[in-house]
């Protein structure tokens, strides 16, 4: 893995976290916030452990399930930043 992804990794749930910090939209148009923050979280516990490049890929595709989901319930506000996001998580997985 690049250090460009490994970055990438790092950095993701705090580049989406502010979808958390924004409107409280819950509608399945605009993405399910509650359900959005609460992947987010998971993600971000898992990434918490990770002390290399390697773990990072393994851990990501440990949390495919959970990555699909976060996808699913994103914020419209910020769905852009996770299309980004989303893409270059699956290149790694």
């Amino acid at each position: 893995m690049s250090t460009g992804r490994f970055s990438l990794a790092v950095a993701l749930p705090l580049v989406l976290l502010a979808g958390c910090g924004s409107s409280s939209s819950t509608s399945s148009s605009s993405g399910n916030k509650t359900a959005f923050c609460s992947d987010n979280a998971k993600i971000d516990m898992a990434l918490s452990f990770v002390t290399s490049p390697a773990q990072i890929l393994s851990t990501l595709k440990g949390q495919k399930a959970t990555i699909d989901d976060f996808a699913r319930n994103t914020p419209g506000a910020i769905k852009g930043r996770r299309e980004r996001a989303r893409e270059h998580c699956q290149d790694g997985i």
